[in-house]
């Protein structure tokens, strides 16, 4: 359970342990209270009956919400009898949900704290800012379980997986996938995919899994922002061309945390914000991804979406939870997405604009003044729209262009973005001449369609005698029965995308493909 939930699986296993042990000494050292926060489906209950089943606690489980269904006698009353059972039942564990701030539950912790037995008492809470303080301060430990990473995702597959006696070869492909999803979602995923082979009477198939992934919506794109480990994916090195910016942002940003005494001495403080702008999929969102990367900082991205609230004063409070979530994940990068479609100067824009702009100000005054580590990226297509008070000294400092790439940032975006790849007599510099005036993202889509389609020709020669026309834009697997498709899965997952070459014909068809949409 570790390789899943990290930390707060070994913590919450001590406890547990500590609470079971007959040893005079750790007796001693045990507690019998303890909080479990995590996003929504993040696995709290799932980690908690699994250990109290492990080290056979009963649990009895509170719901709250349904006591707020009846009468606050009938509640009280309620509350104070599960309680009372645990005292006298012995090696119970009583779970509690969010929302638990009845005065009732409050003094049924401390009696169940106090009482010479076995039984444990553990709440789970979403966010614990919105509880209680007077029932916070009951609990004697805290775990919080993070959001889970690549390697946390892989081993959530494995472990249900192999759970079900069920073994699928490059389940990692699937999750990949899965950015920003929780324990619970990952469950819904591979839950939909067997539920599809039970029906149809076959064996599970890798595909079932790529259908399953689709249909399954992230915990995590409830939130109000998200923050994962997903940048680190990105690194300093796959960002093509733009010498002179990545200069200009490792002088100001990389250096001076990386040699903090050196830029002390020199009294120099790193921009609080940066302002990367230029047209679309010039690699904006990419270059913060991996300037958190290469500072090992967390990643917070929010949109509009995620600050702009219909009811009066959330906005404002939405932009005030995000830095305070940065204050306690610090050091930290926000990346504010499309700067202007927030922040915008537009006189019409109304009182919640203005309204969010001066949070946005005093939350940027704020760090400044307890100098946290926290730096604000933001991006835009349009600056002349973004307010002018964001653009003033000692708010967004750092302003740089990304413009769309010259010549020899071509051809450096294309050596990046097709490095996997196995080229074949390909002239770098005439492909790059043929991308005028194409973005970086448009240069990946090149590399893209061209790698799909040669791998696509290369499919449809290996299976000719099933009919399939190569040339044909649907994909392969739609066009095949159950038992093709099993052949083309086998095969699909024998190939190596290396052993394949890739014609500069393949780059150039690409690359006119990418013209045709534009």
């Amino acid at each position: 359970m570790d390789k899943i939930f990290g930390e707060a699986a070994t913590s919450l296993e001590s406890f547990f342990s500590a609470s079971s042990s007959k040893d005079e000494k750790i007796q001693k050292l045990k507690r019998k209270s303890i909080l479990i926060s995590g996003a929504s489906g993040s696995g709290k209950n799932y980690l908690l009956k699994t250990l109290a089943s492990k080290y056979n606690y009963k649990v009895k489980q509170i719901d709250v919400p349904l006591f707020y269904s009846e009468y606050s006698e009938i509640v009280a009353q309620k509350t104070l009898e599960i309680f009372e059972s645990a005292i006298v039942e012995n090696k119970t564990l009583e779970l509690f949900s969010d929302k638990t701030i009845l005065t009732t539950v409050i003094s049924g912790i401390k009696k169940l704290v106090k009482a010479k037995n076995e039984s444990l008492v553990a709440a789970t809470f979403r966010d614990t800012n919105k509880v209680d303080s007077n029932l916070l301060a009951i609990f004697e430990e805290s775990i919080k379980i993070p959001d889970l990473n690549p390697s946390n995702r892989l081993a959530a597959f494995d472990f249900i997986l192999s759970s079900n006696q069920i073994l699928i070869d490059n389940i990692y492909q699937i999750s990949e996938l899965c950015i920003g999803y929780t324990f619970s979602d990952i469950y819904a995923v591979c839950s939909k995919a067997l539920q599809k082979a039970l029906i149809e009477s076959r064996e599970l198939i890798l595909y079932d899994f790529f259908e399953a992934q689709q249909s399954v919506r992230p915990n995590l794109a409830f939130n109000d922002y998200s923050s994962s480990d997903d940048h680190k994916l990105v690194k300093w090195s796959d960002v093509g061309g733009m010498a002179e910016t990545k200069k200009l942002l490792e002088e100001a940003i990389l250096w001076p945390h990386r040699f903090p005494r050196t830029f002390k001495r020199l009294n120099f403080r790193p921009p609080v914000g940066i302002l990367l702008y230029g047209p679309p999929g010039t690699g904006k969102t990419m270059i913060a991804k991996a300037l958190a990367s290469e500072l090992d900082f967390t990643f917070i991205s929010v949109s509009s979406a995620d600050l702009v609230k219909a009811e009066v004063g959330r906005s404002e409070k939405a932009i005030k939870d995000v830095f305070q979530k940065a204050k306690k994940s610090s050091p930290s990068i926000i990346f504010i997405d499309e700067l202007e479609s927030l922040f915008t100067k537009n006189s019409d824009s109304g009182t919640v604009v203005k309204k969010m702009v001066s949070q946005l100000i005093s939350e940027i005054d704020s760090i400044l003044e307890t100098k946290e580590k926290i730096t604000i990226l933001a991006s835009t297509n349009a600056i002349d729209l973004v307010s002018e008070d964001l653009l003033r000294e000692g708010r967004m400092d750092l302003q740089l262009e990304i413009a769309l790439p010259n010549l020899d940032d071509r051809i450096e975006i294309f050596k990046v973005a097709s490095r996997d790849l196995n080229l074949s007599d390909v002239d770098f510099a005439l492909v790059a001449q043929l991308m005028q005036n194409f973005s970086g993202a448009d240069i990946q889509l090149v590399v893209k369609y061209a790698s799909i389609a040669r791998v696509q020709k290369f499919l449809a020669s290996q299976l000719g005698s099933d009919g399939v026309d190569g040339n044909d834009d649907a994909p392969i697997h739609s066009k095949l029965d159950y038992e093709s498709s099993r052949k083309f899965e086998n095969l699909l997952n024998s190939v190596k995308i290396s052993d394949i070459q890739v014609s500069q014909l393949d780059i150039i068809e690409s690359i006119e493909k990418i013209k045709s949409f534009n």
